[in-house]
C-alpha cells in the first residue's frame, strides 16, 4: 500500500502555509508519521520536476523542503516506477530507508488526491490556486499517458 498523506494541522503565515506531509508504503511513514512540512510548495515544485525528468525519462529527486529527506523516482518501464525513499546527510552519505516499485499511475494518482487537498485548502482562504491547478492539469496528462501507454 502507498499513500501521500497531505494536509491537517495547518499553520499559516502571510507567505506560506505548513501542514502535514508525509508518505506511506505498508506500515513505513517517511519522513516519519506526522512530518510537517509545506505542502503546497512542494508539490508545486515536486509537479515541475516530475514533469521535467519523466520527459527526458531520468531518475527524479524530489525532496522535501524541511530536513534532509527525498524521495527518488526511477522510471523502471512505461508503467511502472522504482521509488527509494532516501534520507541525504550530504557529502555522499545517503541512506536508502525503503525500496519499492509501484504503478505509475496510482503514484501519480496519490499526487493527484494531495494536489486536490492544497487546492481545497488555498481556496477557503482566499489564495490563489493557479499554480496548483496547473500542475494538476500536468499530472493528469502524464496520468492519462500511463492509463492509455498499453
Amino acid at each position: 500500500m502507498f499513500k501521500i498523506h497531505c494536509g491537517g494541522g495547518w499553520s499559516v503565515s502571510p507567505y506560506q502555509a505548513a501542514g502535514a506531509f508525509y508518505l506511506q508504503h505498508d506500515e513505513l511513514f517517511f519522513p516519519c508519521e506526522n512530518w510537517n512540512d509545506l505542502p503546497v510548495a512542494m508539490l508545486e515544485g515536486w509537479c515541475e520536476e516530475i514533469a521535467t525528468s519523466l520527459a527526458e525519462n531520468e531518475t527524479i529527486d524530489l525532496w522535501f523542503l524541511d530536513g534532509d529527506y527525498m524521495v527518488r523516482l526511477f522510471p523502471c518501464s512505461e508503467d511502472m516506477f522504482r521509488i527509494e525513499f532516501v534520507e541525504d546527510k550530504g557529502l555522499e552519505s545517503e541512506r536508502i530507508v525503503d525500496t519499492f516499485d509501484i504503478e505509475a499511475k496510482i503514484f501519480l494518482q496519490e499526487v493527484l488526491d494531495a494536489l486536490d487537498v492544497c487546492i481545497a485548502f488555498e481556496t477557503d482562504r482566499g489564495k490563489s490556486t493557479e499554480k496548483l491547478h496547473a500542475a494538476k492539469e500536468t499530472m493528469l496528462h502524464l496520468k492519462r499517458r500511463w492509463l492509455y501507454a498499453k
